[in-house]
């Protein structure tokens, strides 16, 4: 029996007809101290669009048979939608010990009182180091990674 077959159904992912995804970035670069430290510019074109574009392509991609996976903007009508599960990815760069490390988390909300409380630690975050440029696999492997819970969730409560 596989994960997804062995989950109870949960009331917070049935009836979800479109995922939203609203995502943060925060650079949150250290000044240099030194000649030593991590220059932040090879990684300056990620920006929020980018991060979300590469997000949505990777949940997209672990539910391609359920709901639509689409970009939402702050302040989205469609936030408010009790058949919307909005998924917030944020993402934090941080320049540590002459690296730079990409962390990504994400929560879970659903508006209106059905849908119940999202799972406690559901999806684990993911971190990679960035040596250089960002490595567009290495990015794209730790979203899949942390969007499969969420997808095994939703395979499971239709």
């Amino acid at each position: 029996m596989s994960q997804a077959q062995a989950m109870s159904p949960v009331p917070f992912f049935q009836h979800v007809r479109h995922i939203g995804l609203l995502c943060a970035l925060d650079r949150a670069e250290s000044p240099a101290p030194d000649a030593t430290a991590v220059d932040p510019s090879p990684i300056a074109v990620l920006s929020e669009e980018a991060l979300c574009r590469r997000a949505v392509a990777a949940l997209s991609g672990l539910v391609t048979s359920g709901p639509a996976v689409v970009p939402f903007a702050p302040n989205d009508d469609r936030i408010a939608d009790p058949a919307a599960l909005l998924v917030l990815l944020h993402a934090t760069l941080r320049a540590e010990d002459g690296r730079r490390l990409l962390a990504v988390a994400a929560t879970l909300h659903r508006a209106g009182a059905d849908a119940g409380a999202p799972p406690f630690f559901m999806m684990p975050p993911q971190a990679l180091t960035v040596t250089g440029s960002l490595d567009d696999a290495a990015l794209d492997a730790a979203l899949r990674r942390l969007f499969g819970p969420l997808a095994q969730a939703l395979h499971a409560n239709p």
